[in-house]
């Protein structure tokens, strides 16, 4: 079935209100291993989300098609439910239409670059495996419903990704690096992986640490990953439960006054943008820290309701951001290193984020490698170690902040900071 002839079958069995949301993604990858293709792939993908009122209550399901048999299992869901749940629809919101145009991109180009990467290898002999990722998505997205309600909105990104494997003397050494963009001809397909070189070999030569506080440089894409956590804590379904840890903490100062975090999703440089959710909400610009300031939670319709307030237009599957960013400073990264002189840069940490920073509390327990700084310059690594904290310590200790601001996802993307006096537990 069409989308519209799902929408007149819904209507037909007794839905009083009903709403598509249709996600159709096509994805180009092509992944090199030194100086061989090891996958040139295409997939070509339609989702539908949808949610219709029947028996005065809402009732949602996903699929990757329309039939009307999925439409008679929403009414016996529906029948089913004890919940008198009833959710918000879309009512004379003014059509956004653009033509559907899934891109088939030339990647050609691309293509040879990563294969080109291979000759870095003799240059530095150490390096065993060069293995390098490009990737080309284009979205479409599209939300209809009975009140003859059309809004489409498409969008495209390039990621790049590498991994480096060195080995010396019977020591190994790996680094990788990632960046997403809106245009392929930003990235510098060469200078990325030989800085993943460089630090690949750095982690050939570790040393141990003593347990001590020390100035931290927390790398762009370590931030990004701390960011990711800080926006579940601001989700309006945990603030309502009280699960968070920013419960009762709207308007008050919880970072250093540097830290101002906003939210783009209609800036159409950067990867995430997006002009409605996936309720059909319009996305706005917004400040979520000012000035270290907490300035709002985020809702879709349903935590809206619940706490009584408007949906901020963050329902993207889970509540979650679209060019959400912490703004650059005026350092650059070299500069941080020579203003720290001695301390610990943080290029990563084990483990994903969701184990490693609880929401309901704000500590931060993780898994750290990098390297060392010595009188302002990178010394060697260090063997992996603990870096105990909270979001709150973090983001009330930077002293500086870089001018690096990098995206890895279309959520949310940072420049790396300079952190004073954070615990670090040999381990």
């Amino acid at each position: 079935m069409t989308s519209k002839e799902f929408l007149l079958k819904a209507k037909d069995l007794g839905f009083k209100n009903f709403q598509i949301y249709k996600n159709h993604i096509y994805d180009q990858t092509i992944e090199c291993l030194n100086n061989k293709i090891v996958n040139d792939n295409i997939t070509d993908i339609v989702r539908y989300t949808y949610k219709g009122e029947i028996y005065n209550k809402t009732v949602t399901a996903a699929s990757e098609y329309l039939e009307e048999a999925n439409l008679l299992e929403l009414k016996e869901i529906a029948a089913a439910t004890d919940s008198s749940y009833q959710n918000v629809y879309l009512e004379n919101t003014d059509s956004i239409e653009v033509k559907e145009d899934i891109k088939e991109f030339d990647l050609t180009k691309e293509k040879e670059a990563i294969l080109n990467l291979n000759n870095l290898r003799k240059k530095y002999p150490e390096v065993v495996n060069i293995t390098s990722v490009i990737s080309a998505t284009t979205s479409y997205h599209e939300i209809i419903d009975l009140n003859k309600v059309t809004m489409q909105r498409n969008a495209s990104n390039f990621e790049f990704y590498v991994e480096i494997m060195a080995s010396k003397e019977n020591k190994n050494g790996t680094a990788s690096d990632i960046i997403l963009t809106t245009k392929k001809e930003e990235i510098n397909f060469e200078e990325i992986t030989e800085n993943s070189i460089k630090n690949a070999l750095l982690h050939l030569n570790e040393e141990p640490l003593t347990t001590n506080k020390y100035d931290v440089i927390l790398k762009n894409n370590v931030v990004n990953k701390l960011l990711n956590k800080f926006i579940a804590s601001i989700n309006g379904e945990l603030i309502k439960k009280r699960k968070s840890v920013m419960v009762d903490r709207l308007n008050s100062e919880i970072f250093n006054k540097m830290i101002t975090i906003k939210e783009e999703p209609l800036n159409t440089v950067l990867p995430g943008y997006v002009t409605f959710d996936n309720e059909g909400t319009k996305t706005n610009n917004k400040t979520i820290v000012e000035n270290g300031i907490l300035r709002t939670y985020l809702y879709n319709n349903k935590s809206a309701l619940d706490n009584n307030k408007k949906s901020t237009g963050n329902n993207f599957g889970p509540t979650t951001c679209r060019n959400m960013f912490l703004e650059k400073g005026t350092k650059n990264y070299d500069e941080l290193i020579k203003i720290m002189n001695n301390g610990l840069i943080i290029e990563d940490y084990m483990g994903s984020s969701s184990s490693a920073v609880d929401v309901l509390t704000g500590n931060i327990s993780i898994q750290i490698i990098g390297h060392v700084v010595k009188d302002g310059k990178i010394v060697s690594s260090y063997i992996p170690c603990i870096l105990t904290s909270n979001i709150f310590e973090i983001f009330k200790n930077v002293i500086e902040i870089g001018t690096d601001l990098k995206f890895t996802s279309t959520t949310c993307g940072a420049p790396s900071i300079l952190v004073k006096d954070i615990n670090i537990s040999s381990n």
